[in-house]
């Protein structure tokens, strides 16, 4: 079974699936499907199914679930 991580968009507020392994990659946008628009995965204003700390990746403030 594969990994997944579910992004927030911050514009239209849907939950989108995403490869946590993009996550900790500086550099690369989500795109969000339902609206269209690109951005850091560390905008999103919640992200579940990933952890920076079990990773060992850091992504300043992209993990975290603000509703």
């Amino acid at each position: 079974m594969g990994l997944c991580a579910y992004v927030r968009c911050p514009k239209c507020q849907q939950d989108f699936v995403v490869s946590p392994s993009m996550l900790g990659v500086e550099g690369i946008e989500a795109h969000c499907p339902f609206c269209d628009v690109y951005f850091p995965p560390g905008e999103s204003p919640r992200i579940v199914g990933w952890s920076p700390e079990r990773s060992g990746i850091s992504v300043t403030g992209a993990l975290r679930d603000r509703n």
